[in-house]
Parts: structure tokens; sequence; C-alpha cells
């Protein structure tokens, strides 16, 4: 069998059919590229809004920080065999030791609860 010739108008009816069907598909490629871009930049915006609360939270804990003490002071000399707690018992008897070994802490930022014979603490008062 031999193929059928095609008229003139069914050569450019096939051209122009091919024609759209790749314009169809660049569409919807451009149309799905489009919508994962779309997707990224929502991600983006949602990330960069999560970083801002953080930032914002952490500002806020610095301006404020929890628990400061902002009550009168007076500079107290550590002796032989004293450690915080002790301390805290002289300075605020009666007071729960540990908020007052707390405040000493914070009072003179010490990380730890080492201390040095004739040391220089401020300790919170009554």
């Amino acid at each position: 069998m031999s193929a059928l010739p095609l008229a003139p108008q069914s050569v450019v009816a096939a051209q122009d059919l091919q024609s759209s069907l790749v314009s169809s598909v660049s569409v919807a490629v451009a149309a799905a590229r489009g919508a994962a871009v779309v997707a990224k930049l929502r991600w983006l915006r949602t990330l960069i809004a999560v970083v801002f609360v953080i930032a914002a939270g952490t500002c806020v804990g610095l301006a404020f920080p929890e628990g400061e003490y902002t009550g009168n002071t007076q500079t107290y000399i550590v002796a032989a065999g004293e450690d915080l707690w002790s301390i805290a018992n002289l300075v605020r008897p009666g007071d729960n030791p540990a908020d007052t070994v707390e405040q000493i802490k914070q009072l003179n930022h010490l990380h730890n609860s080492t201390l040095q014979i004739g040391q220089h603490l401020q300790v919170p008062v009554p």
C-alpha cells in the first residue's frame, strides 16, 4: 500500500495543530513553573515571618529579663567557708534561699556558684 497524498490544506492544518499543541504544552509548563515559584515565594514569606517573630521575642526578652532583681542591694565580702546558700540565708533570712541565690547570681553575673575569699558581691537586702 502506498501513502495517500495530503492536500495542501491538510498539511497547513496539521502544522497549525502541531504549533497549537506545542504552544499549549509550553503554556502548561510555564504555568507549572509559575506555580512552583509562587509556592516558593509563599514559603519564603512564611520563613521571614517566623524569623521576625523569633527576633522580636528575643529583643523583648532582652529588654525585660524575667525575674531580674530591681530592689536595694549592698556589698557583701565573702569569708572563708561561705557559699551562695549560706550568704543567701544571712542576707535574707526567712526568704526562699534558692530565690536569693538566683538574685545574687544575676546581680553579679555569676555563671556558677564558685566564690573566692574576699570577693565583693552585690546582694539583695530586705
